[in-house]
């Protein structure tokens, strides 16, 4: 064989194991089962019932395992309508807590109706796959005055 044969051999070779390896590692991304973030059962709101115009507060206690940080989109479902509360940007630690947040009920929520918190976090895993996590809080009542 001649010294060009070797070479364009020898290159082939190593062209076909990159391609391996980065098949290999497409395949990782895509079907490893990444679980980043796990509510543990239904988050629950401190008030029964609720006015408009107030913060509902929710405790819940979740675990995360990777260090990543979310987009959060929050509404409240409510058995005639549907209101979206924001996106914005979420970075809980690693590991598991216990969390609560105030969520603003607002001013133009038909009341009296029942309602619930519901989440989404999507994580940006790697360049080929995204995650989204959701929970949803137990029902609570919105009312025109709080009891």
């Amino acid at each position: 064989m001649q010294s060009k044969d070797k070479l364009l051999m020898g290159l082939s070779f190593a062209i076909l194991a990159l391609l391996t390896f980065l098949i290999f590692v497409a395949g990782w991304w895509i079907l490893y089962p990444y679980k980043v973030l796990k509510v543990d059962g239904n988050p629950i709101p401190e008030h029964v019932t609720i006015a408009p115009g107030n913060s509902q507060h929710v405790a819940f206690v979740y675990c995360k395992t990777l260090n990543l940080r979310a987009t959060v989109t929050r509404s409240l479902v409510c058995t005639s309508r549907i209101y979206n509360l924001g996106t914005f940007t979420s970075d809980y630690p690693v590991g598991c807590r216990r969390n609560k947040i105030d969520v603003f009920i607002p001013v133009y929520v038909y009341a009296p109706d029942e309602c619930y918190i519901e989440t989404s976090y999507h994580y940006d895993i790697n360049p080929l796959r995204t995650i989204t996590d959701n929970w949803h809080s137990e029902p609570f009542m919105v009312t025109s005055e709080a009891k």
